[in-house]
């Protein structure tokens, strides 16, 4: 039989949520308004997405490690 284990959303993936949508919305709309002052806003975010997504992911690991070994 297979047991099924509740895991909650932390705080680190509701972030990297968060951020990635906001890269996300910045790379679409062009970088607007950022653009016209020269500055790679959508660069920035895309980058502090990434950072909290493997951050998400090696919390998340840590976490369920008991549950990844079977």
């Amino acid at each position: 039989m297979i047991q099924l284990s509740k895991t909650r959303a932390s705080w680190w993936g509701k972030g990297k949520t968060i951020t990635q949508i906001v890269a996300i919305v910045a790379l679409l709309i062009n970088n607007f308004p950022f653009s016209y002052i020269n500055f790679p806003f959508d660069i920035i975010m895309t980058w502090v997405a990434v950072l909290f997504t493997v951050v998400s992911g090696v919390d998340y690991i840590r976490i369920n490690k008991h549950i990844l070994r079977g």
